[in-house]
C-alpha cells in the first residue's frame, strides 16, 4: 500500500492452493473498493482466480470446474467493457490444446468460451418434419442425413434418433458436436419415441433424455441460454424443461394454472444484474413469464396471439396480434401490452405463436 514498505505474502498457504508456473494479475473495483486478482494453475490443469480487498482477505477460487477446462500452461487476463460493466478476462491453452477463455462481468460466475471450437467450426445442423437432422460441415454447401443403419431383422435399434418428424435443434455454442432435437411422435403405437433427444457426438448417436407426454407427444422447440453454454431449456407442451448441466439432468417447470393449455415455444433471456433471468413460454393463445428461471410462472392476459417479430427497441418483447394487423409491445409488468402506431392492412411473422427476446436484454 502506499507509504508503506514491501511485505511478501505466500497465498499457496493462506488459501491451501499450491500452484506451478506464471501467474497473470489485475485489477478491478467495488464500489469504493479496488480489489486485487491473480490467477494461475495448479498442477492439476486447474485454473485458478485469488482476490483481495481492504475488507476482507486472500481467497482462491477454483474456476475449471465452473467452465470445464483445465489447462495446461499459465493463463493471460484481461479487461473490457460491456456498456457501463468491466468484464474480466482469463485465457489459456486447455488440455485437448483448444484455446479456452474464461470470462465473467465484475460480482459475477466465471462462464468459460472455447474459443478454437468457434473459430473453426463450420457445423450447421437442420431439422427436417419427416426426415430427421441433417448435418453439413462446410457451411450448408453439402448436407447428410443422420441416420444409422437399419438393424438386423428382429434386432432393436439403440442409440438412434428413432422419431422422423424433428421440429426444431439446438447446438451447444461451445461445444458443435452437443445437439438437442426437439421430436414429434414417431408414430408407433405407444408414442414413446417423441420428445427430446441429445446427441454429444455430432449426431453419430443419440439419447432420449426427455419422453413427451402420451397428451402432447413432442418436444416442439429447444434453447440455450445466450450466456450459459450449459442451460438449456425445452418446451413439451404439457411444461417447459430445464437443463443446468448441458442435458445430464433435467427439471420439469409447468405454470400452476397450465390446466389442459399447451406450452409449445419457450424463450430465454440473459441473467440480469441481481440475478434476474427471465424466461417465456408461448401455446395456443396462451402466454407465460417467469422472472426466476422458470421457478415460477405469471400468466400474462395482454394478447391473446403472439408471433415472432423483430425485437422493437432494447428491453421490449413484440406481438403479433390475433388479427394480424396490429403489432403490441411489452413491458415486462403485468400485462402491460401497449400498441405500437395504428392498423395495418397486413403484418406477417416468422410463424404463428412463437416469440423472441432481444439478445441483450430480458425483458
Amino acid at each position: 500500500q502506499p507509504g508503506q514498505d514491501w511485505q511478501v505474502v505466500n497465498l499457496s498457504q493462506k488459501t491451501q492452493t499450491p500452484v506451478v508456473g506464471a501467474a497473470t494479475a489485475w485489477t478491478t473495483t467495488d464500489g469504493s473498493e479496488t480489489v486485487e486478482h491473480l490467477a494461475a494453475r495448479t498442477a492439476a490443469g486447474d485454473l485458478v482466480e485469488f482476490s483481495w480487498r481492504p475488507t476482507r482477505d486472500w481467497t482462491a477460487t477454483s474456476v475449471s470446474p465452473r467452465i470445464n477446462a483445465w489447462f495446461d500452461d499459465a493463463p493471460a487476463s484481461w479487461l473490457s467493457r460491456n456498456g457501463p460493466a468491466w468484464v474480466e478476462h482469463l485465457a489459456g491453452q486447455a488440455r485437448n490444446g483448444d484455446l479456452v477463455v474464461a470470462y465473467r462481468e465484475t460480482g459475477r460466475d466465471w462462464k468459460g468460451a472455447n474459443a478454437t471450437s468457434r473459430a473453426q467450426s463450420r457445423v450447421i445442423y437442420a431439422a427436417s418434419h419427416l426426415a430427421g437432422v441433417w448435418r453439413s460441415g462446410d457451411y450448408g454447401t453439402t448436407w447428410r442425413q443422420l441416420t444409422r443403419p437399419q438393424p438386423a431383422e428382429g434386432a432393436t435399434a439403440t442409440m438412434a434418433l428413432l422419431a422422423p418428424a424433428v421440429l426444431d435443434v439446438a447446438v451447444s455454442p461451445i461445444d458443435p458436436d452437443l445437439v438437442f432435437a426437439a421430436v414429434w411422435d414417431d408414430q408407433r403405437v405407444d408414442g414413446s419415441g417423441g420428445g427430446l433427444y441429445r446427441s454429444t457426438d455430432g449426431g453419430r448417436t443419440w439419447s432420449q433424455v426427455q419422453v413427451a407426454a402420451e397428451e402432447s407427444k413432442r418436444a416442439s422447440q429447444v434453447r440455450f441460454a445466450p450466456d450459459d453454454p450449459k442451460l438449456v431449456y425445452a418446451a413439451m407442451g404439457t411444461k417447459i424443461v430445464r437443463s443446468r448441466d448441458g442435458g445430464g439432468s433435467w427439471d420439469d417447470l409447468a405454470p400452476s394454472n397450465l390446466g389442459g393449455r399447451r406450452m409449445w415455444h419457450v424463450a430465454v433471456a440473459p441473467q440480469q444484474r441481481g440475478g434476474t433471468r427471465r424466461v417465456y413460454a408461448a401455446g395456443p393463445g396462451s402466454l407465460w413469464y417467469s422472472a426466476d428461471g422458470g421457478d415460477t410462472w405469471n400468466e400474462d392476459f395482454g394478447l391473446h396471439s403472439v408471433a415472432h417479430l423483430p425485437p422493437y427497441g432494447p428491453g421490449n418483447l413484440v406481438g403479433l396480434a390475433a388479427d394480424g394487423q396490429s403489432v403490441w409491445r411489452w413491458t415486462g409488468v403485468g400485462d402491460g401490452w401497449t400498441k405500437i402506431g395504428g392498423t395495418y392492412t397486413a403484418v406477417f411473422a416468422g410463424g404463428r405463436e412463437i416469440y423472441a427476446t432481444h439478445p441483450a436484454h430480458g425483458n
